[in-house]
């Protein structure tokens, strides 16, 4: 169980960098595992590392890097155009809503300095609402779904969802 709750904050760190892996799937998954208290707790700390190095990596890389970073997504356009402040109920508001991207957001209030105990509380509060309703969801679809079409749809999606990132990477790149 102890290497299992590790991996799984592996993949919240990995996820804090590379941005593609659906926030939403790593809750249900956790739900599905594990007791719905339990999962909160697992995903609670996830999400704190999830959190705190993303905003972190925004500061180190800067405004103008992460500027031009967001602005090559829809969804990071949105947060560019929002002009937030430093402003805790803005931050609980954009962190309760499933519309912006956690990592995204993350990285432009990094980048933007905004001051991280009133950032990082905000997201924490914000995002666990969204954690429990997912993890319940996990635990329900545990219990109407048998566990091996879960693992075979699992084993086929993910090198699915790799390969339709990569061939849309590469085409981004040849179209540029």
């Amino acid at each position: 169980v102890t290497v299992a709750i590790l991996a799984i904050w592996g993949v919240y760190l990995v996820k804090s960098v590379l941005f593609i892996i659906p926030a939403s799937l790593i809750y249900i998954s956790i739900g599905m595992a594990f007791d719905v208290w339990q999962a909160c707790l697992i995903s609670l700390v996830g999400i704190i590392l999830e959190v705190t190095v993303t905003y972190f990596l925004g500061l180190f890389l800067g405004g103008d890097y992460v500027n031009k970073l967001l602005a090559k997504s829809k969804g990071g356009q949105k947060i560019l155009d929002m002009k937030i402040n430093d402003n805790f109920p803005a931050f609980l508001v954009i962190r309760a809503l499933p519309v912006f991207p956690i990592d995204f957001v993350s990285l432009f209030w990094g980048a933007s300095k905004a001051k991280f105990p009133r950032y990082f509380f905000a997201s924490v509060i914000g995002i666990m609402s969204r954690v429990i309703l997912f993890t319940i969801l996990g635990d329900g679809i545990y219990d109407y779904i048998p566990i091996h079409l879960i693992i075979r749809i699992v084993i086929f999606a993910i090198p699915i969802g790799v390969v339709i990132y990569l061939a849309r990477h590469f085409i981004k790149l040849r179209t540029q």
